[in-house]
Parts: C-alpha cells; structure tokens; sequence
C-alpha cells in the first residue's frame, strides 16, 4: 500500500575455477505505485483509490517527475520516437524490439534490466525492464515502460501493486 517493497534481495553468485566470487548487481528499488507517487491511498479499487497524471507528488526529487505515458504523445513515446522508435509497440529483430531496448540500456539513457518484484521475490532480473509512469490506465492499473531484448513497450501498463522501478526527469 505504501512503500518500498525492495526487501531480502539476494546477491548473485558467479563461480570460477578454484573458488567462488560473489558480484552484487544493483537493480535499484521496487516501488507499489502508489509508492512512486507519494500517494497514501491504496491501490486497490476496494478502497476507491484515485489518481492521475496531473498529481504533484511522487518519490522523485523537487523539480522532476515521473514520465508520462500511454501513447505516442506521452514521455515515454517521446522518449522512443527520439531515439527512432514509433513510440509505440517495437518488436521482432528488424529497426524495432532488439534495437530499440539497445537504446534504452545504453547510454545516456542507461535503463536497467531491473525485473519487477511480485509476491516475495525479484523476477526477470536481467532479462526485462519494467518502470512506473505517473499516468493511470483505470484505478487498479497504471501505465508503464516495458522493455526485454526483443520488444520495447511504453506504453503498457500493470496491477498498481506490482513492484517496478522507477526513472525521474527534471523539468516535465
């Protein structure tokens, strides 16, 4: 309902040869989105939650937000169609999915595949990359960015209390 619900996360364990190393990877926080928007209410339409793009408030740093998204016209769309999306749906291995999730890792974007959490684990860590929008799809779902190797989505959404990451700009 209200936090951060990046919890026991697990180190990774690399072998070689005659011993063992340990590399900790750093996929950032996992965030309810009523999290990411600083929102005390519940996301559950049990409660009437409300919401929606316009709000003031989130987890971000005065003076920057969370991306809008739900389409072509929206930040994340922008975002896509910057780096020579559609700003919508890239799939398959053509100009489209694996090239466009490229752009979105590297710099100076530099997204993360960072999973998401659900129930009591992180899952997808380092194979898919899934970050809050502030904008509502309907009062159990909001609108997200999506990303694996193949596909680019920024537009799609999720349950608002699924954990994902988050990604601020200044000045939106």
């Amino acid at each position: 309902m209200c936090c951060n619900i990046n919890t026991n996360l697990t180190a990774s364990y690399n072998g070689t040869g005659g011993g063992t190393y340990y590399t900790w990877y750093s996929y950032g926080n996992y965030y309810t989105w009523a999290a990411a928007m600083a929102s005390t209410t519940h996301y559950s339409s049990a409660t009437g939650a409300s919401g929606s793009e316009s709000a003031g408030t989130s987890l971000c740093p005065t003076n920057w937000t969370l991306p809008t998204s739900d389409g072509t016209t929206k930040e994340y769309g922008i975002l896509s169609q910057s780096y020579g999306g559609n700003g919508s749906r890239q799939s398959g291995t053509s100009q489209s999915g694996d090239i466009m999730s490229n752009r979105f890792r590297t710099f100076p974007n530099n997204f993360l595949y960072s999973g998401e959490f659900g129930g009591s684990s992180a899952i997808q860590r380092g194979t898919s990359g899934s970050y809050w929008s502030r904008s509502m799809y309907n009062v159990d779902y909001s609108y997200l960015l999506n990303f694996n190797s193949t596909n680019l989505l920024p537009s799609g959404y999720s349950n608002k209390g699924s954990g994902f990451s988050v990604r601020c700009l200044v000045g939106s």
